[in-house]
């Protein structure tokens, strides 16, 4: 069995205020539900903030760091809620899988991961509305 891990570079242009534009395709291939693996593409044009921090975890986190790519990941998973045929749960599970791809520490994946899990639901509910 592979590995999960990005197949190529995030190329990403700066979208004031603290948002980002991908300028090249992106890709990841998760083994969260399939041992064969599973690509998930993220196309030009997308828009992330990266991650949805709060200030007073930005003192901990930066908003920037090498999460950045699980981030982009899993705001495409949220945003295709009801399209994808991924749940809350599996496009959490691929943000930590991500993150350890990424080389994220043990401590900053479980405290990344515990805030979407907790809190996650309301933007994932968001677009699972809207893509009905």
């Amino acid at each position: 069995m592979s590995k999960p891990a990005f197949l190529n570079d995030l190329v990403l242009r700066a979208k004031p205020p603290n948002k980002w534009v991908l300028v090249e395709p992106f890709a990841y291939t998760t083994y969260v539900r399939d041992v064969a693996g599973c690509i998930i593409n993220v196309p030009v044009g997308e828009v992330t903030d990266l991650a949805s921090l709060p200030r007073l975890v930005r003192v901990f986190i930066s908003q920037n760091g090498k999460h950045r790519g699980a981030a982009v990941i899993h705001d495409r998973l949220y945003r295709l809620a009801g399209i994808l045929d991924y749940s809350r749960k599996e496009a959490d599970l691929v943000f930590l899988e991500a993150m350890k791809a990424s080389g994220v520490s043990w401590l900053v994946r479980r405290m990344m991961y515990s805030g979407v899990r907790s809190g996650g639901w309301v933007v994932y509910n968001k677009y699972l509305k809207a893509n009905k």
